[in-house]
């Protein structure tokens, strides 16, 4: 397992996590920013849900960012996500 004490070990789980399909890398992705919290680990698993579009992912990973950069415009991108999911949920 990957950790904030194992970041030596990033490339060599990087490349294995290329090897996955998009919505397992997503969400492998994220779980190795939780451990590490290296942000352009968030940024890559938000880009593969900004393509898949998957809204909740895309609140959460938001408003996780909102933590660590650009507080106001990422929350209200997580509002935003947060309502297409509501909206797409009760279509």
């Amino acid at each position: 397992m990957l950790s904030s004490f194992q970041q030596d070990r990033l490339p060599e789980a990087l490349s294995v996590v290329e090897k996955l399909g998009e919505s397992d890398k997503k969400e492998i992705l994220y779980d190795m920013y939780k451990r590490t919290k290296i942000s352009s680990l968030l940024k890559e698993a938000i880009r593969i849900a900004e393509k898949q579009g998957d809204w909740l992912f895309l609140a959460r990973g938001y408003r996780e960012l909102s933590k660590t950069e650009n507080e106001v415009d990422n929350l209200r991108k997580a509002v935003e996500f947060y309502e297409k999911y509501i909206e797409f949920k009760n279509k």
